[in-house]
């Protein structure tokens, strides 16, 4: 398939002619064709998933969900392409099955009949909307002498709160504090995308409310992406380790222990998706993992080296889980250089060399093997 689905957002793909004909009429080829493509790339499926609820919803005509991705107009041009390509598909395969008669698209339907109800009473999307002045509810507690940095720019601002901790401040996003905040716990509350570069300090941990959810950490390098129209939250982790937990709309202290338990540990290159309107995490690989820096020199070269190895020398350059069986591997060996690839590229040349498909689950990368026989 086209490189350039690789860079693909939602949106991207909902109005693509190739996507919105398998959504529309799915025939054995294109099920094959997107399914091999999205075992070869994991970490598109949450926006390839999401383009497909997106159509759904705006052909049921769920224009809240809708508007949280697209101008009211776009919404309109993407249903007339809809209807123009389900007229066109139905008319050529005239005698199938309709779409809409199809039980992958009633089931979806369904669903989104039910969204469309809690929408029309008000119950859901007043609450998930009630996220747009979170910020403001927050910070109104900090009274007058907080510390606000704000970027009205277009491109990023460096700014550093009262602990030196190093902020990166994206466009249209702000961030508050205490001015001194020198409590038992560093506390900050951001609307928008900010990188964070804590400044360690393990007697007071470092807290980061960003609409429904808390991130927590003692010192590390981090991403968080909370805009307050959007129907999800981000956060990304590049060094170190932070929990993200969902936070009640009241009581903002910093401890939630019962929270935090059911929210999620997030280790370097992993990220963690909060979707909003139901409340979910997915915890996922990030979308081009890094070497951690302590490893951003190591060469990854090999002459007839045992693959076992090979994964232990990526688990730790990466800081990755690669789940593999090194009984059933015992025999199998590399002779590769893989510096300059990707992750995805020193993966896909290993598994390709000993007959082993990968897949990623749960930010956890799995290798399949039937093992190699000894020469």
């Amino acid at each position: 398939m086209d490189n350039r689905y690789l860079h693909f957002t939602t949106i991207d793909f909902a109005i693509d002619e190739h996507f919105l004909q398998h959504h529309l009429h799915p025939t054995d080829q294109s099920v094959a064709v997107w399914e091999s493509w999205l075992r070869e790339h994991p970490h598109k499926r949450g926006e390839w998933e999401e383009a497909g609820r997106l159509l759904e919803a705006v052909a049921l005509g769920l224009s809240e969900y809708a508007r949280a991705f697209l101008s009211e107009e776009a919404e309109a041009d993407l249903l007339a392409r809809i209807l123009d390509t389900n007229r066109a598909l139905d008319h050529a395969s005239a005698g199938g099955q309709a779409w809409w008669n199809k039980p992958r698209v009633r089931t979806a339907a369904a669903a989104a009949v039910v969204l469309a109800l809690l929408f029309g009473t008000g119950i859901l999307y007043t609450e998930w909307k009630a996220g747009a002045t979170l910020y403001s509810q927050r910070t109104a507690v900090l009274g007058p002498g907080m510390t606000e940095h704000t970027n009205t720019a277009e491109e990023d601002r460096v700014c550093y709160l009262p602990d030196s901790t190093e902020v990166i401040l994206s466009p249209r996003s702000r961030i508050s504090c205490a001015a001194d905040n020198s409590g038992e716990s560093r506390v900050v509350f951001l609307s928008g995308r900010a990188t964070f570069d804590v400044r360690k300090d393990p007697q007071r941990p470092f807290y980061v409310y960003a609409n429904e959810i808390v991130t927590k950490v003692l010192g590390t390098r981090f991403e968080v992406s909370a805009f307050d129209e959007d129907p999800e939250v981000r956060v990304k982790v590049r060094s170190g380790q932070v929990s993200v937990y969902r936070s009640p709309v009241t009581g903002e202290s910093g401890s939630g222990l019962n929270a935090e338990k059911k929210g999620v540990l997030l280790s370097p290159n992993q990220q963690v998706v909060f979707r909003r309107y139901t409340e979910q995490f997915e915890k996922v690989l990030v979308g081009n993992p890094a070497l951690l820096p302590a490893h951003e020199k190591q060469q990854f070269v090999y002459e007839e080296t045992p693959v076992v190895r090979v994964f232990e020398d990526i688990e730790k350059a990466y800081g990755v889980e690669i789940v593999k069986n090194a009984e059933v591997l015992k025999n199998c060996g590399l002779t590769a250089n893989l510096t300059d690839e990707s992750l995805e590229q020193k993966l896909s040349v290993i598994c390709r060399s000993i007959g082993a498909t990968c897949e990623i689950l749960d930010a956890r990368i799995i290798i399949n093997s039937k093992g190699c026989h000894p020469d």
